[in-house]
């Protein structure tokens, strides 16, 4: 598959349905999702669905894929990070970016989320 091809089929509806399953599995803290490498909660509108390899493509399991933000997406394709506009910390949920999951969030205030 080259870049045009690929380019194609990240427009199609398969895969916008196999990247909305994906990002449904992932801790969320209001519009925020978690990074799966840094860990960081990051406004959805500033993470990737990563595919780990393509042998999968087409029939993609979630373990096949990594919810990233954009420094780490970049970092793990070779990119210069530098040529992201912001940091992806500027866009985390700036109050709860240093939560790692939904316990931690509401420990915090005292709460459970049960």
């Amino acid at each position: 598959m080259n870049k045009s091809e690929y380019s194609e089929y990240l427009e199609n509806q398969h895969w916008k349905g196999i990247r909305a399953i994906k990002l449904r599995s992932m801790p969320w803290i209001g519009p925020t999702v978690r990074c799966e490498r840094c860990g960081l909660f990051v406004f959805h509108q500033f993470v990737n669905v990563h595919h780990k390899h393509y042998k999968t493509l087409w029939h993609e399991r979630n373990k096949d894929l990594e919810v990233l933000c954009e420094q780490c997406h970049a970092t793990t394709h070779g990119t210069d990070v530098s040529a992201i506009r912001f940091s992806h910390r500027t866009r985390s949920a700036p109050r709860q970016n240093r939560f790692r999951n939904y316990e931690d969030a509401f420990a915090d205030y005292g709460g459970s989320h049960q």
